[in-house]
């Protein structure tokens, strides 16, 4: 989707919300933040266990999180959520009590294995 923009020359505002146990397992770190140059995108890492002296999010995609990093008006914008299912539906029910509706929502789910 972040390489369709960039290709599109689509400068609409974008937040990703990239969750992992560690810095060490962030994937695509990397290519995400070369995206920035030609992608409106702001990346929130929220780490489950960070190093000492981290200083972004800790901890799981929660309501508060998602707060802090998105738009007051977050009914009025697109959301798309892609990730294990329990991620997905504590990320889908923190939206939900932002006033997202939840047929709203766009998802992809996977399994790692």
């Amino acid at each position: 989707m972040l390489l369709t923009l960039r290709d599109r020359g689509d400068r609409r505002d974008v937040v990703l919300f990239h969750a992992a146990h560690d810095e060490t397992r962030i994937i695509f770190r990397q290519e995400l933040e070369a995206l920035r140059a030609s992608v409106a995108l702001d990346i929130v890492y929220v780490l489950e266990a960070p190093a000492a002296g981290w200083p972004g999010e800790r901890g799981l995609i929660t309501a508060d999180v998602l707060r802090r990093h998105l738009p007051a008006r977050i009914d009025r914008h697109g959301t798309f959520v892609c990730g294990p299912p329990a991620m997905m539906d504590a990320v889908e029910t923190a939206l939900v009590s932002l006033g997202v509706p939840g047929d709203s929502i766009d998802t992809e789910r996977f399994h790692v294995v």
